[in-house]
């Protein structure tokens, strides 16, 4: 009796030539597949920079954000200018250390 070949196993048909289905025979794997966590594009649109601050003193109660808020709003930078800033960047702008590691693990969230 003649093979088919399917991906890397042979196939034989069942005597007789044809094959038996029953009701349900494929419901498991297919519940098993609908089941799965789908995918979602939800884009999350940036606040202002004042939310965006906001935010942040929230978070971290401990910090003062004052200064760098203050020079986000003279330099009229948005939240997603954030993520293309280069070191030399934030020397300008005299942001400290610590500060600008929250402010871009915040602004991380709306690339």
């Amino acid at each position: 009796m003649p093979t088919q070949v399917l991906g890397q196993q042979a196939f034989y048909p069942p005597p007789g030539g044809f094959l038996l289905f029953y009701p349900n025979m494929f419901m498991n794997s297919l519940s098993q597949q609908t089941n799965l966590p789908q995918q979602t594009n939800i884009l999350i649109s940036p606040p202002s920079i004042y939310e965006f601050f906001e935010n942040l003193e929230k978070i971290y109660s401990e910090c003062n954000f004052n200064e760098a808020k203050t020079k986000f709003l003279q330099e009229e930078i948005d939240v997603l200018d954030i993520s293309s800033f280069q070191d030399c960047d934030w020397q300008r702008l005299g942001i400290k250390l610590g500060i600008k590691s929250k402010i871009i693990k915040e602004a991380g969230k709306y690339k």
